[in-house]
C-alpha cells in the first residue's frame, strides 16, 4: 500500500479513520509538511484510546498510531521518574509529528524544573533532537526567547533548546500538488460534515487537567460542577455554593456550609498538596487558592515539598506563603499566582515573576550579599507589582532597596522595622551614623512613586507592636503614635516609652528636614503618655 493523502481522503469518508491515519503519517514521513501534520493531529484526536496513568506504558508498547493522541494527552501527568520512562517509551516509536508538537510542549510547559527531574529532561532532549515537523521546532525556540538567563531552570532550557536546534534535521516542505492540497481540504470537510471534532474533555479527570491547563477559564469549572454533583463528590458541592455567590461574599449560612465541606474532606479537596499546607486554606471556584506551606525541618516535610513541585493541582493557587517554596513558586505550573509572602525564592526569582500584584518580602542577608542580589535583578522588576511590604531586618538594606530597585507605581507600599536599630549599644559616633542612615532611608523612601507609602516602626522590631504608623499621601503625613503592649521591667536601662519617643521622633525629625507636613495623633485605644507626645509635638 503506497501512502497518499488521496487514499487518506477516501478512508475518512468510509469512516476507517484509524487507515487513513497511517497514510497521512505515510506521507509525512516521506516529507514533513507542516500542513499534513496539522491533520494528523486533529485526525488523531477523534480516535478513542482506552488509556489511564496506570496502564500508559503498557499501552505504548504497541505502538499503534491510533493510540497516541490519547496517550500524549496524559503523557505529561505523573512524577519526573515516570515522565523519564515514559520518554524512553516514545523514543522507541516511528517519526511522529504529534510527538514532536508534545516535547515543545513539554518545553513550554515543563511538567518539573527542579534538579532532581535532570534525567526526564535528559530523554527530552534526545528524543527533541530527532524532531522533523518545523511548527514544533519553531515552538520550541520561541520559548527560548522568553526564558531569562537569571533563572536557573530557565538558562538550563535553553541550553537543551540550543542543542536541539543544533542537531535536528528538519527538511525543507515540499510543496503541495492540487490534488493534494484537494485531498486535505476534503478530510476537513468530511470531518466536519460526520461532526468528527477532537473528542470532547468529559471525565473529571480530564476537565481538571484542563482546569490546571486554564484556571482563569471559570466555564470549564462549571461543565466540572456539573460532572462532579451527579458523582456526588465534594468539590462539586464546593463549585456550587463558590457558584451561586459569584460576585459577592458569601452568606452566613454559605460560610458554615463551606467551612463543614473543608473540614470533612480536607484531603480529598486539596488532593496531592494535603501533605505539605498549613490548615488554614482558602478555595475559589471549587479549587485551593490561597495558602501557606507547612514549616518544620524534617526530612520527611523537605521530600514531600520538594515532590510536590509542578503538581498541576498548583496552578489555581493565587497566594502562596513560604518560606520552603523556592523550588515551589518558580515553577511555570503557578499559573494563577499573584501573592507571594515570606518566600525563600531568590529576589531575582520573584522579581522576573511577570504576574506578582502583592508581595511581602523580608530584606536579609550579609550587605555584600544582598548588594549582588540587587545588581542581578532584571532591568524591569516586578512588572505588575501594585502592592508591596517590606519587613527590615536591615535599615541599610531598605534603603537600597527603595534607592536602587526600579519599581512601578504602586498602589501602596508599607515598610516596617526599626529606625535606630542597636541604639543602647552604641557610642555617641554610632549614633550620629545611625540617625544619618534613618534619615536618608526616610528620603529613600519617599522618592519610590506609590498612592500610600506606610512607614510602620516598630517597638524591638515586633510587627505586633507598633509604635506609630506614619502615612504619606501628596507628600503629607499623618502619624499615629501609640504605647508598647508590654511593659517595661522595674529599674529598666531604657523603657518602652523612652524607645517609642526615639524610634518615632527620628521618623518625624527625618520628615520635617524634607519639608513634609506632619499631622500628629495618638492611638485611642494604646495612647502613649503625655510626656512623651509633648516631646514628639516638640520636634515639629
Amino acid at each position: 500500500m503506497t501512502p497518499s493523502l488521496e487514499a487518506a481522503a477516501a478512508d475518512v469518508k468510509a469512516d476507517e479513520r484509524a487507515r487513513a491515519l497511517e497514510h497521512l503519517l505515510g506521507v509525512w514521513r516521506a516529507a514533513p509538511h507542516p500542513d499534513v501534520a496539522d491533520r494528523i493531529v486533529s485526525l488523531g484526536a477523534t480516535l478513542p484510546c482506552d488509556v489511564d496513568k496506570k496502564r500508559w506504558l503498557e499501552v505504548a508498547a504497541k505502538r499503534r498510531s491510533a493510540d497516541l493522541s490519547g496517550l500524549l494527552a496524559i503523557g505529561l501527568d505523573a512524577p519526573s521518574a515516570t515522565l523519564r520512562e515514559r520518554v524512553d517509551q516514545l523514543a522507541t516509536w516511528p517519526a511522529d509529528p504529534r510527538i514532536d508538537r508534545f516535547l515543545a510542549h513539554a518545553y513550554a510547559n515543563p511538567p518539573y524544573t527542579s534538579t532532581g527531574a535532570r534525567p526526564f529532561w535528559t530523554g527530552v532532549v534526545a528524543l527533541a533532537a530527532k524532531v522533523q515537523d518545523v511548527d514544533a521546532l519553531e515552538a520550541m525556540k520561541a520559548c527560548r526567547t522568553q526564558w531569562s538567563t537569571t533563572v536557573p531552570w530557565q538558562e538550563f532550557l535553553r541550553g537543551h533548546v540550543d542543542r536541539v536546534v543544533k542537531q535536528a534535521k528538519v527538511p525543507g516542505a515540499r510543496a503541495l500538488t492540487p490534488a493534494q492540497t484537494a485531498a486535505l481540504a476534503a478530510i476537513d470537510a468530511q470531518l466536519a460534515a460526520a461532526g468528527q471534532k477532537p473528542r470532547a474533555v468529559r471525565s473529571a479527570e480530564e476537565l481538571e487537567r484542563a482546569i490546571f491547563e486554564a484556571p482563569h477559564d471559570e466555564s470549564l469549572r462549571r461543565v466540572l460542577m456539573d460532572t462532579l454533583l451527579e458523582q456526588n463528590h465534594p468539590r462539586g458541592a464546593l463549585l456550587a455554593l463558590h457558584t451561586a455567590a459569584a460576585g459577592r461574599e458569601l452568606t452566613a449560612a454559605e460560610k458554615k456550609a463551606e467551612k463543614a465541606l473543608l473540614q470533612q474532606h480536607r484531603a480529598v479537596l486539596l488532593g496531592e498538596l494535603e501533605p505539605v499546607l498549613k490548615p488554614d486554606v482558602s478555595f475559589a471556584m471549587g479549587f485551593v487558592s490561597r495558602a501557606a506551606l507547612k514549616q518544620g525541618s524534617s526530612n520527611a516535610l523537605k521530600l514531600a515539598i520538594s515532590k510536590s513541585v509542578g503538581l498541576p493541582a498548583w496552578a489555581t493557587v493565587q497566594h502562596l506563603e513560604g518560606p520552603g517554596d523556592d523550588e515551589v513558586i518558580a515553577h511555570p505550573v503557578m499559573r494563577s499566582l499573584v501573592s507571594s509572602a515570606a518566600s525563600s525564592a531568590e529576589l531575582r526569582v520573584l522579581a522576573a515573576m511577570p504576574s506578582l500584584t502583592d508581595v511581602e518580602l523580608t530584606l536579609r542577608g550579609f550587605a555584600d550579599t544582598f548588594a549582588a542580589s540587587l545588581q542581578r535583578l532584571p532591568a524591569r522588576p516586578f512588572p505588575a507589582l501594585k502592592r508591596l511590604r517590606l519587613m527590615m531586618d536591615s535599615l541599610d538594606h531598605a534603603s537600597a532597596f527603595c534607592a536602587r530597585v526600579k519599581l512601578p507605581r504602586l498602589e501602596r507600599l508599607v515598610v516596617e522595622g526599626e529606625l535606630l536599630r542597636g541604639w543602647m549599644h552604641s557610642d555617641e559616633g554610632v549614633r550620629r551614623e545611625l540617625k544619618a542612615t534613618a534619615k536618608a532611608f526616610v528620603k529613600h523612601l519617599l522618592a519610590v512613586r506609590a498612592d500610600e507609602t506606610v512607614l510602620r516602626v516598630l517597638y524591638a522590631n515586633d510587627p505586633r507592636d507598633v509604635a506609630a504608623d506614619i502615612v504619606i499621601r501628596d507628600r503629607k503625613a499623618t502619624v499615629v503614635v501609640a504605647k508598647s503592649t508590654r511593659e517595661s521591667p522595674p529599674r529598666a536601662v531604657q523603657t518602652w516609652d523612652q524607645i517609642g519617643e526615639r524610634e518615632v521622633g527620628q521618623a518625624l525629625e527625618a520628615l520635617v528636614a524634607l519639608g513634609v507636613p506632619v499631622t500628629l495623633s495618638t492611638h485611642p485605644k494604646r495612647p502613649c503618655d503625655a510626656a512623651v507626645f509633648e516631646a514628639l509635638e516638640a520636634r515639629l
